[in-house]
């Protein structure tokens, strides 16, 4: 199996380094569905960012943050004040190189500390048998327990689009928000 993975990832690796873009790897794929080579190298490589400040400070840190999320599948905020905090998790649907909605999925709680470090641990033990994102989602399925708050709204093109969102019902002058970026 490891051998088999090495191979998946060498094989990404040359046909990136041949110009071949993700977003075309993606083209294939049916509604729903997640190229395979794609999702082992996006096993390998979710990023987390997390910023301190206040409501403007913060955002405007997350507006100059150049991730480009549509190319992206998965990826969630966690906004945390001294009141409470607020789990965002958003999930393109649809094909990755057209997908126009976002199942936008949420929670509250006192913090969500704990999940985030559920989150490293699952994504440092991950063999690359499953994408960080659907890791991460399935992580948080249990986490929450299914009790999220679910809408589609329209597909983010940027991280301070998306955290706007991920903002509303922030109560707090000062905070703490944390994005990870998944597949």
């Amino acid at each position: 199996m490891k051998f088999v993975r090495l191979a998946l990832v060498t094989a990404i690796i040359m046909a990136a380094t041949l110009g071949v873009s993700t977003q075309g790897l993606a083209a294939g794929n049916t509604p729903g569905t997640v190229n395979p080579a794609e999702c082992a190298l996006n096993a390998w490589s979710p990023e987390l960012f997390s910023f301190y400040g206040d409501k403007a400070t913060v955002l405007a840190k997350f507006q100059a943050l150049d991730r480009n999320l549509l190319k992206h599948r998965t990826f969630a905020f966690v906004v945390q004040t001294h009141r409470g905090a607020k789990l965002t998790f958003f999930e393109v649907q649809g094909k990755i190189s057209d997908g126009k909605l976002v199942d936008l999925a949420s929670t509250t709680g006192r913090s969500f500390n704990d999940f985030s470090n559920q989150v490293t641990t699952a994504l440092l033990s991950n063999t690359g048998e499953k994408c960080a994102g659907m890791l991460t989602k399935d992580l948080l399925a249990n986490y929450t327990k299914g009790q999220m708050e679910h809408s589609l709204i329209p597909r983010p093109s940027t991280a301070g689009e998306a955290f706007q969102y991920a903002l509303d019902q922030a109560d707090g002058e000062y905070m703490q928000a944390t994005f990870i970026l998944l597949c």
